[in-house]
C-alpha cells in the first residue's frame, strides 16, 4: 500500500459542493512529494560530491605518497650518489696504482726485452763466428788432406826415389865388384904380364940372335900394354860415373830428407792448427749452448712477465669494465637527481599554448589557444592532438603547456588528472629530456 491516502476514498469530494481552493490533504500532498523529490535530489548529489571527494582524497593521498616517494628516492639517489662517488674515487685510486704498477711492468718487460734482443745479437754473432771457425776448419781440414795426399804423394816419390836409390846403390856395388873383379883381371894381367916380360927378357937374354922374334915379342907386349891402358881408362870412367851417380843419389836423398822434414813439420803445423780450431770451436759452442741457456731463461722470465702482464691487463680490464659501469650508474643517478633538483617549471622565455577541457551536458569539450592572450578556439581531442604536435615539432624545446580545467568542469579529480599529465607528458618542454 501507499504511504499516501487516498483521496478517491472520500466520495463526498466529487458530490455537493464545489470548492475552489484545494484541500489540505491535497496541499499536503503536493509538500510532501516535493520533499520527497528534494530529498531525492540532495541524496543524489550529496552521493556524487561524496564520490568525489573520496577521488579526490585518493588522488591527494596518492600525490603525497609520490611526493614522499620522490623525496624519499631523492634522499636515496644522494646518498647512492655520495657512495658512488666514493666508490669512483676509489677506483680511480685502484686504477692509478694498478697502472703505475703496469707502467713499472712495462718497463721491466722492455729492459728483459733489451737483454734478449742483446742476447739474440750475441747469439747471432756467435753462430756467425762458429760458421766462420767451422768454415775455416772445414778448410783446414781440406788443407790437411791435401797436406795428407801431398805427404803421401812425397812419400810415394820417396819410397820409388828411395827403391831408385837402393837399385842404384846395387848397381854401384855391382859396379864397385865388377871393378874389383876388372881390378883383379888387370892385377892378374900385369902379374901375367910380368911373367911375360920376364920370360919375354929371359927368352930375349936366350935369343938374342933372332930379330924377327923379337920384334913379334915387342908388338904383343904393345898390344897388351895397350890392353891394359885401355881397362885402366874404363876402369877410370867407371869410377868417375859411380862417383858422379853417388854424388847425384846422395843429393837426392839430402832433397828428399828435407821434403819429409818439411812435408811431416807442414802436416804437425796443420794437425796442431786443426786441435786449436777444434779447441776454439768446442769452446764457442759451448759460448753458444751457454747463451742459448741465457736465451731460455730470460724467455722463460719473459713468459712469466707476460703472463703476469696478461693477467694484470685482465684484471685492468674488469676495474675498467667496473669503473665504466660506476660511471654509468653515477650518471644515470647523477641524471635523476639534476631532474629532482633542477628549477621548476615556469613559463618564461617559452611558447606557451593553453588547452581547456571540460564536460558540458556529458559531452566532452576541448579548446585551445596558440599564445598568452586571444580567445580559445574550440576542437576535437584528435584536433588538439595534431596542433600541440605541429607546435612542438616547431618549437620544440621551447613549448609550454597550460592545462586549464575549470571550476565547474564536471570532471572527477582522475579525468582532470590523466588529461594534465597526458598533455604535459607529451607536449610540455619540461618532460622531454626524458625522451
Amino acid at each position: 500500500m501507499s504511504g499516501f491516502p487516498d483521496y478517491h476514498q472520500f466520495p463526498e469530494r466529487d458530490h455537493g459542493d464545489e470548492s475552489f481552493w484545494p484541500s489540505f490533504t491535497d496541499i499536503m500532498m503536493v509538500i510532501t512529494m516535493v520533499f520527497l523529490l528534494v530529498t531525492v535530489m540532495a541524496i543524489t548529489n550529496n552521493w556524487k560530491l561524496v564520490t568525489d571527494l573520496k577521488t579526490s582524497i585518493q588522488a591527494e593521498r596518492l600525490a603525497a605518497e609520490q611526493a614522499l616517494d620522490k623525496e624519499a628516492q631523492n634522499n636515496s639517489l644522494e646518498d647512492q650518489m655520495v657512495m658512488l662517488q666514493k666508490r669512483l674515487v676509489d677506483a680511480s685510486k685502484v686504477a692509478v696504482n694498478k697502472q703505475v704498477a703496469n707502467e713499472a711492468l712495462q718497463e721491466e718487460l722492455t729492459r728483459i726485452l733489451g737483454r734478449v734482443t742483446k742476447i739474440e745479437q750475441e747469439l747471432d754473432a756467435t753462430l756467425k763466428t762458429v760458421k766462420d771457425r767451422e768454415r775455416q776448419l772445414e778448410l783446414s781440414g781440406q788443407q790437411v788432406i791435401a797436406l795428407k795426399t801431398d805427404r803421401d804423394k812425397q812419400l810415394a816419390t820417396l819410397a820409388t826415389r828411395a827403391q831408385a836409390l837402393t837399385n842404384l846403390q846395387g848397381i854401384q856395388e855391382t859396379s864397385q865388384q865388377q871393378v874389383i873383379r876388372l881390378q883383379a883381371a888387370l892385377d892378374e894381367k900385369q902379374a901375367a904380364l910380368k911373367a911375360e916380360q920376364l920370360a919375354l927378357l929371359k927368352q930375349q937374354e936366350a935369343i938374342t940372335g933372332s930379330d924377327g922374334k923379337i920384334a913379334a915379342l915387342e908388338k904383343v907386349g904393345d898390344e897388351r900394354s895397350s890392353k891394359i891402358l885401355e881397362l885402366e881408362k874404363a876402369l877410370e870412367r867407371a869410377n868417375a860415373a859411380l862417383l858422379a851417380s853417388q854424388r847425384d843419389n846422395d843429393t837426392q836423398l839430402t832433397d828428399l830428407q828435407g821434403q819429409l822434414r818439411q812435408a811431416q813439420e807442414t802436416l804437425d803445423t796443420s794437425r796442431e792448427t786443426q786441435q786449436l780450431s777444434e779447441q776454439q770451436l768446442d769452446q764457442l759452442r759451448a759460448e753458444v749452448i751457454a747463451l742459448e741457456q741465457a736465451k731460455r731463461d730470460e724467455g722463460g722470465a719473459l713468459a712469466v712477465l707476460r703472463s703476469k702482464m696478461s693477467l694484470l691487463e685482465e684484471l685492468r680490464a674488469q676495474d675498467e669494465s667496473k669503473l665504466q659501469s660506476l660511471k654509468g650508474e653515477f650518471d644515470t643517478l647523477d641524471t635523476k637527481y639534476q631532474k629532482l633538483v633542477r628549477p621548476a617549471r615556469s613559463s618564461n622565455g617559452k611558447h606557451v599554448v593553453s588547452v581547456w577541457f571540460s564536460k558540458q551536458s556529458g559531452r566532452e569539450v576541448y579548446r585551445i589557444r596558440d599564445g598568452a592572450q586571444g580567445g580559445f578556439t574550440a576542437t576535437t581531442r584528435p584536433g588538439m592532438a595534431n596542433t600541440l604536435a605541429a607546435l612542438k615539432e616547431k618549437h620544440g624545446k621551447e613549448l609550454y603547456v597550460k592545462v586549464i580545467i575549470p571550476e565547474n568542469s564536471n570532471l572527477s579529480y582522475s579525468d582532470a588528472w590523466r588529461f594534465t599529465t597526458e598533455m604535459q607528458r607529451k607536449y610540455d618542454y619540461y618532460y622531454q629530456d626524458d625522451e
